[in-house]
Formats: structure tokens, sequence, C-alpha cells
């Protein structure tokens, strides 16, 4: 199953102004209600980027249950390659707005909420890693080699600070949007780490 956050794709209600700074724990609290609602307590949650980021916080969440976790590009802090890459899109937002054009109904507003809260002061300081290490079910932390918005660092001390139930793979050949470069390897990589957890 998958699903549109609030603002993006014609989920609403459209953006206004940059997300608050917690707004990635408020959505990891939105995919624990989704998951009541449909009543799969023991899913395997998978995530890119921000998604990434939002499975971790729910998996990290005294209420889940998940069975495991995949995050695929995540962040857990802010680095300065990634508060950089996306100022350079701030500069260039036409054609980015455009692109976001094809997939989203408020392409404008959602650029904005999202690319304004990443480069805000008050977010410069968040860091997830302390709580991470609350995940007991399996979880696989995925990175392309190319990544534009992070280092490798990234990938290996996002899974360091789950602990040993965490695997780091760095993906050659792909950068921050996994399954646009090479969907055939990252479907692979999801069905095998499905396949180890329930073989």
């Amino acid at each position: 199953m998958a699903y549109e956050r609030a603002g993006h794709g014609e989920s609403l209600p459209t953006p206004r102004g940059p997300w608050p700074t917690d707004w990635l724990h408020h959505e990891a609290e939105v995919l624990a209600a989704l998951l009541d609602v449909v009543s799969a307590p023991e899913a395997i949650v998978v995530g890119h980027s921000d998604g990434g980021s939002i499975a971790l916080l729910h998996a990290a969440s005294e209420a889940s249950g998940v069975s495991g976790v995949a995050a695929l590009a995540p962040h857990s802090w802010v680095e300065q390659i990634c508060f950089d890459s996306i100022a350079s899109m701030r500069a260039n937002r036409e054609a980015i707005v455009n692109g976001l054009s094809r997939h989203h109904r408020s392409p404008e507003a959602v650029f904005e909420a999202w690319s304004g809260v990443w480069v805000s002061d008050a977010f410069r300081s968040w860091d997830i890693r302390p709580q991470l290490h609350t995940i007991t079910a399996p979880a696989l932390i995925a990175q392309g080699a190319n990544d534009a918005y992070a280092s490798d660092d990234q990938a290996h001390l996002t899974a360091t600070a789950i602990g040993d139930n965490a695997k780091c793979q760095i993906v050659s050949d792909v950068g921050h949007i996994m399954h646009h470069d090479d969907a055939d390897v990252v479907t692979q990589l999801i069905v095998d780490f499905v396949h180890s957890i329930s073989p």
C-alpha cells in the first residue's frame, strides 16, 4: 500500500508556507494512525528520503509493532551537503516546480513548504539519531553512492544509531532518487529485505 502525505499529490490540505520543524514527527503519527485504520500493526514499512525518516520515526515509537523498516536515502540529521543542495534548488525553483507539477496539485506550495523548512535556521539542529536505538525490528538503510543530498556518513551513522539489527547498504550507480535511477535494483533490494524477515 502507498499513500500521499498531506500536501503531496492530490492530498489536501495545500501547504501554506514552510512546514513546522516537527513535521516529520507529525507525519510519523499519521503513519501510525493509518496502519491502525487498515489493521496492519506488524507491517514492513518502506520510505524514501523524508518518507524514510518518517518510517524510522514510526519504527522508533513506543506504539510501533512493525516487522521491519526499509529506509531508502533517509535523513536522520541535516548535513551541509543537503542544506546546500536544497538552497541551490530554491535558487533555481522554476525547473523543479515544473517537474513537480506532473504529480502534485499544488507544486509551488509543496516545494515552498518542503524546501523552506529544510533551509530554515530552526531546522539546522534537527537530529533524530538519539531516538533510533529504540528500533528493535530489522532495519535496512540504503543510499545511492551518488546521492547529492547526503554523504555516505548519513547512511552509515543512521544504521549505527539503530544498532546491530540495522544493515547499511550503499548502492552503486544511483543517486538520491534511487528508484528513478534503477527501479529494478531498488525493487530487488526491498524484496531481498522482506524475504530476509519472512522467508
